[in-house]
């Protein structure tokens, strides 16, 4: 019994273990993912500001106003929005990865408490075995110690016997 549930323990443990590696190489390839989109989400942006600037300068330049405070402006503000922009996607990739972060402390907690069971269950089943041989020994003792008690009690009930017979015989 005690190899069998050291089977299983084990057997569970490797599993955990598998399943943890797994796990966190699927989290491992979210992680680089999520950067690498993250990057080419900035990098659009960033080309499509360009874009919008490059239009807003022409524009301006075939009226003559790329020196007036509206050009100024609008410019400031395309400046704004595309800094909004790069702010929103990096705040979007720190959060997806702090929930990367958190799936991967949950693996490692989850690993943990199956081997904290295993080895629980290991404890438990190497006490039950030692509880067993235990008794095991202590009925082997009490069955010699009763054998021993009958044998002497036989043996002195049979020299009580003779002394008896000796006691009555006649030629006594």
């Amino acid at each position: 019994q005690l190899a069998m549930r050291t089977a299983e323990a084990n057997a569970a443990m490797d599993a955990a273990r598998r399943t943890r590696e797994s796990a966190m190489e699927v989290l491992r390839d979210q992680r680089e993912q999520t950067a690498d989109v993250t990057e080419q989400r900035k990098s659009d942006r960033a080309r499509a500001a360009d874009r919008e600037a490059a239009e807003l300068v022409a524009f301006a330049a075939e009226r003559g106003a790329t020196d007036t405070n509206s050009f100024l402006a609008e410019m400031g503000q395309l400046q704004f929005f595309s800094a909004t922009d790069l702010s929103r996607l990096e705040r979007d990739e720190r959060l997806r990865l702090e929930e990367i972060t958190q799936q991967e402390k949950q693996g490692v907690e989850d690993q943990r408490r199956v081997f904290n069971q295993s080895s629980l269950s290991l404890y438990a089943a190497n006490i039950d075995n030692k509880l067993t041989k235990a008794f095991a020994n202590q009925n082997a003792f009490l069955q010699i110690a009763g054998a021993s008690t009958k044998a002497v009690t036989g043996h002195y009930a049979n020299k009580s016997r003779l002394s008896s017979a000796q006691n009555i015989s006649p030629t006594g």
